[in-house]
């Protein structure tokens, strides 16, 4: 990526290639199917082997395997990108990434966590608390408000939604560009917000491309599990580049200004 493009994207915008980014996807996928499917299977049995440990074993889940197998699948994508096949081997890379991950991860957890506050304050306390108070007395009236706590929850968690797409592109900048943590998460919430409903709508897509996957049981949700990765990465590759990955500091300074 030459000097300024991060830059001059978030000043000029950028074209979103909604098709073209399933279709290289897809294309990834099936050509190195064999390698995703494994690794999908690995991560699965990774993490409801880590569920079952009390306490630690989910916080190491969400803190440390989660996130390192994550960028696993960013480093199996560009490896199958760059030289037409990938090996298992590449999907671990992150674990030796960890003390740029880890950060990442919990940053993310804190700016969600505040995000979520409103929610939890107003519909989890609160307004469920006075519906059920209403219940007692006017059950009739109370079940008629119901509908407007459910409107109002879904509106206070668009909050923290907001924030857990804006930063699809956090992890890549911290592993390709070299990005500290909060940089990256800055950078992605930037370029993400210029077309936000278009990442949706991509994440929407590789998400029921993925789900077709359980209907056709497991051999079908390993091979699909991983669209909605490979689509991030598919879309990361052509908005943002790899090209020249140690980005100068002033580039970096002047994107989270």
């Amino acid at each position: 990526m030459e000097n300024g493009k991060i830059s001059r994207l978030l000043e000029d915008g950028y074209d979103f290639k909604f098709g073209d980014y399933i279709s290289k996807a897809w294309k990834l996928l099936t050509a190195n199917a064999g390698t995703f499917i494994v690794f999908v299977l690995i991560t699965g049995v990774v993490s409801i082997v880590a569920q079952i440990i009390p306490i630690i074993g989910p916080l190491a889940s969400s803190i440390v395997l989660t996130p390192a197998l994550s960028a696993g699948y960013w480093y199996l994508a560009r490896e199958a990108d760059q030289e037409g096949h990938t090996e298992l081997g590449t999907g671990f890379r992150g674990f030796s990434e960890l003390g740029r991950i880890i950060p990442v991860v919990l940053l993310k957890t804190v700016v969600l966590l505040v995000a979520a506050i409103p929610f939890i304050a107003v519909v989890g306390a609160a307004g469920i608390y006075s519906w059920y108070q209403d219940a007692q007395i006017n059950p009739t009236m109370a079940y008629q408000s119901f509908p407007v706590i459910g409107l109002i929850g879904f509106l206070l968690l668009l909050i923290p939604f907001y924030f857990m797409v804006s930063y699809l592109f956090a992890l890549p900048l911290v592993l390709f560009k070299n990005m500290g943590a909060w940089e990256a998460m800055e950078a992605s919430r930037k370029i993400v917000n210029k077309k936000w409903f278009a990442f949706l709508g991509l994440l929407f897509v590789a998400g029921f491309i993925a789900g077709l996957g359980v209907l056709l049981l497991v051999i079908g949700l390993l091979f699909t599990v991983s669209m909605s990765s490979l689509s991030m990465y598919a879309a990361y590759e052509d908005i943002v580049g790899f090209d020249n990955e140690d980005e100068e500091d002033d580039e970096i300074d002047h994107l989270i200004a």
